[in-house]
């Protein structure tokens, strides 16, 4: 028989039959397969020359959630901080609902919310007047993309670098994408409010669980 890990893991003793461990391995890969917790990297967008949007095209439709995991930074602009926002299925109409709120060094900057936005906020990025070099780090997650029939909701965390003496700024923000219908997420565009992505920002797309 095999051996059990600490969690749990079969594994294949040296003396076992060959036919046993390979049953072994068999469930271990079954085990992670169907593991609810488990990551999945669906692809990556690294920017090597300026631009805009950052899109994710035909998402597969089997994970129960999605990561996006970014570092962005615009490459214009003449402010020092903008923003990242998301469109589903290139939907460009009045179909989001946001809230964000923002905070620098700690102390409270400022809540906004809204609906009928044209975009999804998904977080704070250094514009051209920030400190050269610096990009904002930013999670999002999008619950149960691949289901129908109701509205998609997104939750994202975001931190930048103001330079200048400006401190840090952070933002929390999310909403729902209020298409008719409720249709499956199949299509991500990032893009730059004030004008694109800067050479050495990058989004990647996980899913999480089966």
């Amino acid at each position: 028989m095999p051996a059990n890990t600490s969690r749990g893991w079969p594994y294949p003793l040296p003396t076992e039959p060959v036919t046993e461990g390979a049953q072994a391995i068999q469930n271990v890969a079954t085990a992670l397969n169907n593991n609810p917790f488990s990551l999945y990297w669906i692809g990556e967008w690294v920017v090597t020359s300026n631009t805009n949007p950052i899109t994710f095209f035909t998402i597969p439709q089997t994970y129960r959630h999605l990561l996006l995991v970014a570092q962005l930074r615009d490459y214009g602009g003449g402010a020092l901080s903008g923003f990242a926002a998301l469109r589903f299925n290139a939907d460009s109409s009045a179909a989001y609902s946001n809230w964000q709120q923002t905070t620098t060094d700690a102390v409270a900057a400022g809540v906004a919310g809204g609906t009928a936005a044209t975009f999804g906020f998904l977080g704070v990025v250094p514009e051209a007047a920030s400190t050269s070099g610096t990009f904002s780090p930013i999670l999002c997650v999008i619950p149960t993309y691949a289901a129908t029939g109701y509205y998609k909701s997104f939750l994202s965390v975001s931190g930048q670098h103001l330079g200048g003496g400006a401190g840090m700024h952070l933002a929390t923000g999310g909403g729902a994408w209020t298409a008719a219908s409720g249709p499956a997420i199949s299509r991500i565009d990032i893009w730059g409010a004030a004008n694109g992505w800067l050479a050495g920002s990058f989004v990647s797309l996980y899913g999480l669980g089966k």
